[in-house]
């Protein structure tokens, strides 16, 4: 159970840990569920699904320098985790014994009315996703290359 973290973290907490060896907490901080700050990525699906997203990195382990990153496919096509279009979510680095949090982070292919400057996804988180089935080569290209 995650409970001890209550009070201690910017957010509620998942009742329970991601199912890996890991035994990862995770958080849903608030300033990534309030639609009035435009300063931070907002997610745009239900708290179960992010917990999935975040559950699915762990499990995967995609990884790089410690921070995981997630995608959320459905049926092979990749669903749109945030307010601004973002389609990868990056969850940084918790130390031993604290909980997780994460944000959608990457608009791959922003729509022109949106002035936020695309980020570059780790191109070894991608190669995780692709190679434990999570996503295609061909989506993980898109991706790269900033198609997606």
């Amino acid at each position: 159970m995650c409970h001890e973290f209550d009070g201690k973290v910017p957010g509620p907490i998942f009742p329970n840990p991601t199912s890996s060896n890991n035994k990862l907490c995770y958080f849903f901080a608030f300033k990534h569920h309030d639609a009035n700050n435009v300063a931070e990525g907002q997610w745009a699906i239900p708290i179960a699904e992010e917990f999935s997203v975040f559950e699915n990195a762990d499990l995967n382990s995609i990884s790089h320098k410690g921070d995981l990153y997630g995608i959320y496919s459905v049926n092979g096509r990749v669903v749109t985790l945030g307010t601004m279009y973002e389609t990868v979510a990056k969850f940084p680095f918790a130390r031993a014994r604290e909980a997780w949090h994460g944000f959608p982070m990457w608009p791959i292919s922003p729509p022109k009315r949106i002035v936020r400057k695309p980020k570059t996804v780790p191109s070894e988180a991608i190669e995780k996703m692709v190679d434990c089935g999570m996503i295609t080569k061909k989506i993980g290209n898109r991706i790269l290359i900033g198609k997606l």
